[in-house]
């Protein structure tokens, strides 16, 4: 059973993510404000990040279910 995804920006730009796969670079754990998925992307050439601050729990959660919606690069 797929989770929700908790992070609110990550939830509002999850449309986009799932219309335009390719447009995707590459998506990973980071360290910003303490815990964060981030993303990068080809056109236009940008880096979005989704903060969880000391939240590592909930960054996983997402994570997985950000796994589960596209291919992690």
């Amino acid at each position: 059973m797929k989770k929700d995804i908790v992070n609110i920006a990550l939830k509002n730009d999850l449309k986009s993510l799932l219309e335009n796969p390719d447009n995707v670079v590459k998506v990973f754990k980071g360290g910003v404000s303490g815990f964060s998925i981030e993303i990068e992307f080809k056109e236009p050439q940008t880096f979005s990040s989704y903060t969880y601050y000391e939240n590592e729990s909930l960054r996983d959660s997402d994570w997985e279910s950000l796994e589960s919606l596209i291919e992690i690069k």
